[in-house]
């Protein structure tokens, strides 16, 4: 890299950083239009991270005022929260769809010029409509926590299904006259490990579900300042968003789940080469999957809507 080239990019990178548009899509297009090679990783992040370092030099004093003030000062926790808040959805953009933007928005200029252009369009609506980022991110958690609660449940079936793989495959080795038929298993301790699995499995999820909804609005309440009722917005974002999420979801796994093991059922039949065929294969490894979201994870989305509901509802003065 030249001299020149790094100049030229740290003025773009500079006088675009206080734009409300995307710094690095200039610099990319700089590079492309002025045919400058890629700089690579190491430079991009250097010139970005000296960006980050101007805007803080900058308001060096509010961010200061914001640190000090936490303790005592509304107006700084709630400087200190929203800071929080505007780097949430970034982070989450950013760990999800880097592969993707990387992959489809770097192709050529004419796709990060499209881009620039409705990233400018959204921000300049966003800026006209000014939704409120408190209800927003209260939103985006409560459909994250339906995510969480399906994941729990469905770990919870694997960790089950392992235990009792284990108990069989030990009474097979142990009592070999179950597979003469001279012996019968011992079904109790199968039922045994599910139940007290499925309980002990099931105690982080519920907890999750009760705590949740307290924590949210406890928290933002504490940020909030005297008559903004920041609390009782979250949870009521919380609780919408979440229900909504949750039927979703719920759906989507009861169907999904029960249009894997109908395939494998069908499959049985004799379609696609029957019992023991690849296809009937293929239909048994989906069905493992397919029976933790139709038994398990779909019908428990029930109770956390319902529970969702029942806890904001009966704790809403808390969150006034």
């Amino acid at each position: 890299m030249t001299y020149l080239l790094a100049a030229v990019l740290g003025i773009v990178q500079g006088l675009t950083e206080f734009l409300p548009i995307s710094s690095t899509a200039h610099l990319l297009l700089t590079g492309q239009l002025l045919g400058f090679d890629d700089p690579g990783g190491v430079f991009t992040v250097m010139i970005q991270f000296g960006s980050v370092l101007a805007v803080m030099w900058l308001y060096r004093q509010k961010i200061l005022d914001a640190f000090l003030g936490l303790g005592s000062d509304p107006s700084a926790r709630r400087f200190a929260l929203m800071l929080i808040i505007a780097s949430i959805p970034a982070g989450v953009a950013g760990v999800l769809l880097s592969d993707w933007v990387k992959g489809r928005l770097y192709q050529s200029p004419g796709v990060i010029a499209s881009a620039f252009i409705i990233g400018g369009i959204v921000i300049l609506v966003i800026e006209r409509f000014r939704p409120k980022p408190v209800v927003f991110v209260a939103g985006l958690l409560g459909a994250m926590l339906v995510f969480w609660f399906s994941s729990l449940a469905m770990t919870a079936v694997r960790k089950a299904a392992s235990s009792v793989i284990t108990e069989v495959r030990r009474q097979f080795k142990e009592r070999p006259g179950i597979m003469k038929g001279t012996e019968d298993p011992d079904y109790a301790a199968c039922v045994d490990i599910v139940t007290v699995g499925a309980l002990k499995a099931m105690v982080l999820p519920g907890a999750l579900v009760v705590l949740f909804p307290i924590v949210v609005g406890l928290v933002f309440k504490y940020f909030g300042q005297k008559g903004e009722y920041m609390g009782a917005e979250s949870v009521a974002a919380l609780l919408m968003v979440g229900t909504i999420a949750g039927i979703l979801m719920a759906g989507f796994l009861n169907n999904g789940g029960g249009a894997w093991d109908n395939a494998k059922k069908y499959i049985e039949t004799g379609a696609y080469g029957g019992k023991r065929s690849e296809a009937h294969k293929a239909a048994v490894v989906g069905d493992t999957v397919g029976d933790p979201f139709k038994d398990t994870a779909g019908p428990s989305l029930h109770v956390l809507v319902k529970l969702l509901s029942t806890i904001t509802l009966v704790l809403a003065p808390m969150f006034l």
